[in-house]
């Protein structure tokens, strides 16, 4: 929760002093009541970005001010996720002539391009979701920032009853930023893979995961990579989205969304506001375009693994080879065996060819085991990943 700081107090307390905990990938906060104190806090933006603070003058006293994450413009506004906006924790509109500054915080280990899309895909489904409802119509029931009571129940880990459910509303309402990012962390961005695509199609993606549900985006990811539809996100659809177009793909995906939203019954009712929030997905995501992301090397694509095996094998460790051998031996020396000396019988050859292969087979048994046993040490050794980077 961010606060509004009068005469060095505020409405909610302690509610400034966390924020960057949770909002900011746990970088430290100015550890000051002043809203205003945020003037001086990480660096200024010549222009918004999504997920970045706001401090707002407030009346002619300057010790007075506001502070917000920045969602957007409306018009000549600016909107706001923040604190002791109307008595709650809500989205606001303010005149962009409040405006002091825009603040982004200073580069730290933990301010990767991956964060900075999550960061900035988080506070558009924020914005796109509103706040707390609890509408007897809603089948969801009970609802904050998009956050349904049966999704807090199972985050928690606690049964969805008619007795817990007091309990649990009475939680909800109150949620504390921390939980609401790790909910959309865990039950969507990372269910959905949103962390291994490009920041476009991850922006895109994440949204489409929060309101058609993650089995449902990812068949719609695919359709718009032109791959297999599967609903299973894989090397082959990572491969194929992150060879795109960025633009491109985004703009089919937002074809097909606003096509699954006008086959649904209840389109007349809702269908203009779910044709706006895929408008403003589709601009949120086109400012995430030109970020430049990194994966993990273990997480890239592999390649596709092919029917036939191209590595050597010595021609002794195969059976199937031995097989033949002493078939044909057993065959053809007992013909031709008398016409150069030998008399050896089939009953023979095929003796000694049976104490050949159970010989290989004691030696591959005993490899085999040697083999296992490295690799339990190996995989026991630290892992250790190597950094791609794909510039869009």
């Amino acid at each position: 929760m961010l606060a509004t700081a009068r005469s060095g107090t505020t409405r909610w307390p302690g509610a400034q002093r966390s924020w960057a905990r949770v909002w900011s990938a746990h970088i430290r906060s100015t550890r000051s009541l002043l809203a205003r104190s945020y003037l001086a806090w990480g660096h200024a933006l010549a222009q918004p970005q999504p997920g970045c603070i706001v401090v707002l003058k407030r009346g002619l006293d300057p010790r007075f001010g506001h502070v917000g994450f920045y969602l957007g413009l409306e018009g000549g506004n600016v909107r706001l996720l923040g604190g002791n906006q109307a008595n709650s924790v809500r989205i606001a509109a303010y005149p962009q002539s409040r405006v002091l500054s825009y603040r982004w915080p200073e580069p730290s280990a933990t301010d990767t391009p991956q964060s900075k899309v999550f960061s900035a895909a988080l506070a558009h489904v924020l914005a796109m979701e509103g706040g707390w409802s609890n509408d007897p119509a809603d089948p969801g029931g009970a609802t904050n920032f998009g956050i349904t009571i049966g999704d807090y129940a199972r985050h928690k880990g606690v049964p969805l009853t008619t007795a817990s459910a007091p309990g649990l509303i009475a939680e909800l309402r109150v949620i504390s930023p921390e939980t609401v990012r790790a909910i959309y962390r865990d039950d969507y961005w990372l269910r959905a893979r949103c962390d291994l695509l490009p920041g476009a199609p991850a922006v895109m993606h994440f949204d489409a995961a929060v309101n058609h549900g993650v089995g449902r985006a990812a068949r719609m990811l695919q359709e718009a990579a032109r791959v297999p539809v599967d609903g299973a996100i894989g090397p082959i659809t990572l491969a194929a989205v992150r060879d795109a177009n960025p633009l491109a793909l985004i703009a089919r995906y937002a074809d097909i969304r606003r096509a699954a939203y006008r086959r649904l019954s209840i389109f007349s009712r809702f269908g203009r506001g779910w044709l706006r929030r895929v408008d403003a997905t589709l601009a949120a995501a086109k400012a995430m375009a030109s970020v430049t992301v990194t994966w993990p090397e273990a997480s890239s694509t592999p390649k596709e693994s092919s029917m036939h095996n191209t590595d050597p094998k010595w021609w002794a460790q195969s059976l199937t080879i031995w097989g033949t051998l002493i078939t044909a031996l057993s065959t053809v020396l007992p013909i031709i065996g008398p016409f150069i000396g030998l008399d050896l019988s089939g009953a023979l050859i095929v003796n000694f060819g049976d104490q050949v292969t159970h010989i290989l087979q004691a030696l591959g048994g005993v490899a085999g085991t040697l083999m296992a046993i490295l690799g339990r040490f190996r995989a026991m050794a630290p892992l250790q990943q190597s950094l791609i980077t794909m510039r869009l």
